[in-house]
């Protein structure tokens, strides 16, 4: 088997099983509800008026819905994907998701104040 056949016969059921678990299956609505209040305060400390209902922000007659994806844990579970498909040292993987997985999820509340703040 060569080398890249064998980096996405590891690769795609470690990003897609998740990814499909995250987006259809598993129920995450408490944490979309929890991403929608953080991002309502942050608004809020923005200086936009905002409603916020379970995980639908309405902001100047636009109404926004935190969806599963908009988590960040489809980034997180492709940082996953991608270091156990590669040929790393079982604690440098472990040692990279701990440190990288907080910063993309951090990143992701960032990324979705831009686009709620800009509308």
């Amino acid at each position: 088997m060569g080398e890249k056949t064998e980096f996405l016969a590891k690769f795609l059921p470690l990003y897609f099983i998740p990814f499909f678990l995250m987006a259809r299956v598993i129920p995450l609505e408490w944490l979309t509800n929890i991403i929608a209040a953080i991002e309502s305060i942050l608004l809020t400390i923005l200086g936009t008026s905002n409603t916020l209902s379970a995980s639908n922000i309405f902001t100047q007659n636009v109404q926004f819905i935190i969806v599963p994806e908009c988590t960040g844990l489809s980034m997180a579970i492709l940082l996953f994907a991608l270091l156990y498909s590669t040929k790393i040292d079982a604690d440098k993987k472990i040692n990279a998701l701990l440190f990288y997985t907080p910063l993309l999820l951090a990143f992701n509340i960032l990324r979705l104040l831009v686009v709620l703040w800009l509308g």
